[in-house]
Formats: structure tokens, C-alpha cells, sequence
């Protein structure tokens, strides 16, 4: 270890330094505090032995400028003195001293004090090593995370997306650099377009895998297949379609994986839109004059019961009406003094937008939420799909 005496008497310089160099240390000599910091300023010096009582620059003095320097590494500093009064520790702690030596100074105390600094310096070595890989590892995770959110980001679809007289946009913010919400949209034919939003249970890595899988699974093939799985009027469709996921994820091999979603069809030539709730919040109809209706009465999570029933139900939109579908992320957003954003400020702010876009909707919820939030992010997935049926098919 290299040592640095400072100490203002030659001979207990000598002795010290005949000391330490007998116990293997380098030693760097210094005859006051300021020729000591000059030494500090140019030697990677690791622990210092001062005396407490020195022109120019005293020991308490040389600590304190010690501890307000910005060296890259910890600096261990033991004083040396006559003192022995608690005031005199006090002011010896606070100046940023590490431990004492009285004088006249016993050779096996003086001995082990520096081997306990040493210990504390190995120590912290280690700590700043582990914390550089721990670090080094993180910003590894964090890359791919931020690639994983990328490629989450490009399953999404295409937001501003028109389906004859539909039009669909949404608004997508992750708690973490991923999560488990998801939405989705698709011609079925000439005149039909599905859509959904899904949020799976729990947050981050293992949920966006699954609203992965989930986004691949729900095709235009897959909704066309399950709804002629049972032999039912195209008024069934999306409970089957629920209904055959409910089967296809019951062995999914996590006995608390579950998610809820809200299926729809809409037919864009006249709005007519047929829709499967299961467990997801209420989906909200917001007509062309700012009135805000609930639709849908709950139903069960998917993937959680094999005997789960799911039921379809409709809704008949107008021109300039809009479809509303969130995920429990936006209505209970908390503010920092725990106060729940709510279903009744979420209808009251559609209600008051309701004459603006529905980008500019989701765009002006976006920063409402973040502000009430206190710019501190969300506790939860974040995700809100809006159909609006906008004309008559044909007419402009």
C-alpha cells in the first residue's frame, strides 16, 4: 500500500516511515498539510497518516479539502494526536477522519489501524469494481430492453390507419421499457375490420413476450376460423373468437398468467359494431355531441377458467361517433399523493375534447396523465384504442 505521513516533526516522520516500510508500504513523506495536498494532487495516494497539529494547513484542515476534492478513488485518512477529548473526536469525524492514533503512538496499535484501513479500502475496491460490471451489465440489459421496445413498438399498427369510413388511433405507454398491453386492428373482408386491446397480467418482460405471442396469434385467419368454430350468426363472432383463445392458453404453464382484452367487429358501410368484454374496463362510446356512454358489463379474464363463457354485444355507431377502448393503466394513473385519475375524469375529459381530433385526444391524455402523475411515469401499462366512425361508406 502506498502511505502518505505527513507530519510537521522530521523524527516522527522517520520513525513512522521506518515503521511502515518494515510492514511493506511504499511511503510518500510530507512535511504539512498544503505539501501534503500538493502530493495528493499529482499521487495516487490511497491512505493518508497526519498529524493533527501542523503549520500552513493542519490535519482537520487537510481532511476537509480531502473530502471535498473529486478524487476517483477513496482516500483513507488516519489523524495523529495528543487529543483525546470527545469534542476533539467530533471535530476530528466531521472534518472527514477515518480513525485516531494518540500519541505517543503503541507500534502494534498503529499497526492494526492501518490494516483495517486497508481492509475498508479492499473493500470498497471491490465494491466500485462490482458496482463498474453491475453497471456495465445494466447498460447491456437496458440496450436490449430499449431494442425489445423498438421491436415491440413495430408490432403495433399503423396508427391513423382508415378502414372505408373507420378510422382507428391510439396511444401506447409502457410502464417500464416494455409491457403487456397491447392493440390490434385488421381487415376481415371488404366491409368488416377487427380490432382489440389486450392487457396481460403483470408488467415488463414476461408480459410483453406474451402480448407478443398474442399479437402473432390474432390473425385475420384465426378470428375467420373461430368464428365459424360453432355454428352461430355472425352476431357470435367475437365471443367465439374470445372463446377459442380462452381454450388455446388454458395450458400456458403459469398459474397466475391470465389477461383480459376487448374483441370488436365493425362493419364500416353502416357502424354497426359487435363487441367481447372480457374482464378489460368498460369500453366508452363518445357521440358526435361530447355525450359519453359505458358499454359492456365485464366478463371473465382469459386464460384463467377452461369454462369461462363469453357473450357478444353491439353497438350501433353514427357518423362522428367514437369508440373509446382503454386499459386500467390510464384510469388508475396515480398522482403522487396516491389520488386515482378515475372512470369519471377520464369520461369527463372525452367529453370536453370531444370536438378535437381523436390524435389530438389521445395526444392531449397523454401529457393530462403525465402531469397528474407528476412526471414520475406510470405505474402501469398505459393504452387506449380509438375507432371512430367518421361517414357513410361512399360519401364524403
Amino acid at each position: 500500500m502506498r502511505i502518505l505521513v505527513v507530519d510537521d516533526t522530521l523524527s516522527v516522520r522517520l520513525v513512522l516511515a521506518s515503521l511502515l516500510r518494515k510492514w511493506g508500504h511504499e511511503i510518500v513523506e510530507a512535511a504539512d498539510g498544503e505539501a501534503a495536498w500538493r502530493i495528493l494532487e499529482n499521487d495516487p495516494v490511497r491512505l493518508v497518516i497526519s498529524d493533527w497539529m501542523m503549520p500552513e494547513l493542519d490535519g482537520p484542515g487537510l481532511c476537509r479539502r480531502i473530502r471535498g476534492a473529486d478524487f476517483d478513488e477513496y482516500i483513507y485518512i488516519i489523524l495523529l494526536t495528543s487529543r483525546d477529548d470527545e469534542s476533539d473526536l467530533v471535530e476530528g469525524m466531521s472534518a472527514g477522519a477515518d480513525d485516531f492514533v494518540t500519541k505517543p503512538f503503541s507500534r502494534n496499535e498503529l499497526e492494526v489501524r492501518i490494516k483495517a484501513g486497508i481492509r475498508v479500502l479492499e473493500l470498497q475496491a471491490r465494491l466500485a469494481r462490482n458496482n463498474r460490471e453491475l453497471s456495465e451489465a445494466l447498460g447491456i440489459v437496458r440496450r436490449d430492453l430499449e431494442a425489445a421496445a423498438r421491436t415491440q413498438f413495430n408490432l403495433l399498427p399503423e396508427s391513423a390507419a382508415r378502414f372505408g369510413s373507420a378510422r382507428f388511433d391510439w396511444l401506447y405507454c409502457p410502464s417500464t421499457y416494455i409491457g403487456g398491453d397491447f392493440i390490434g386492428y385488421f381487415a376481415l373482408d371488404d366491409h368488416r375490420v377487427a380490432f382489440y386491446i389486450i392487457d396481460v397480467s403483470g408488467h415488463g418482460v414476461p408480459s410483453a413476450l406474451i402480448s407478443a405471442t398474442l399479437s402473432k396469434y390474432i390473425t385475420p385467419d384465426f378470428c375467420r376460423h373461430a368464428a365459424r368454430d360453432i355454428a352461430a350468426g355472425d352476431d357470435d363472432a367475437p365471443a367465439r373468437v374470445v372463446s377459442l383463445l380462452n381454450r388455446e392458453f388454458q395450458n400456458h404453464g403459469d398459474d397466475d398468467f391470465y389477461f383480459t382484452m376487448l374483441y370488436g367487429v365493425h362493419d364500416h358501410r353502416n357502424g354497426e359494431t359487435r363487441l367481447c368484454q372480457a374482464a378489460h374496463p368498460c369500453p366508452l362510446l363518445l357521440r358526435r355531441d361530447g355525450q359519453v356512454r359505458e358499454l359492456g358489463d365485464g366478463g371473465m379474464p382469459v386464460a384463467m377458467l377452461d369454462f369461462a363463457s363469453y357473450e357478444s354485444f353491439g353497438v350501433t355507431l353514427q357518423p362522428g361517433d367514437r369508440l373509446i377502448l382503454y386499459s386500467d393503466g390510464v384510469t388508475e394513473c396515480a398522482s403522487q399523493s396516491g389520488e386515482l385519475y378515475g372512470e369519471e375524469r377520464f369520461r369527463a375529459f372525452l367529453s370536453r375534447n370531444f370536438q378535437s381530433a381523436s390524435s389530438d385526444i389521445l395526444d392531449t391524455l397523454r401529457t393530462e396523465l403525465e402531469h397528474w402523475s407528476g412526471g414520475e411515469g406510470f405505474g402501469d401499462d398505459v393504452s387506449v384504442l380509438a375507432l371512430e366512425y367518421d361517414r357513410v361508406s361512399g360519401v364524403a
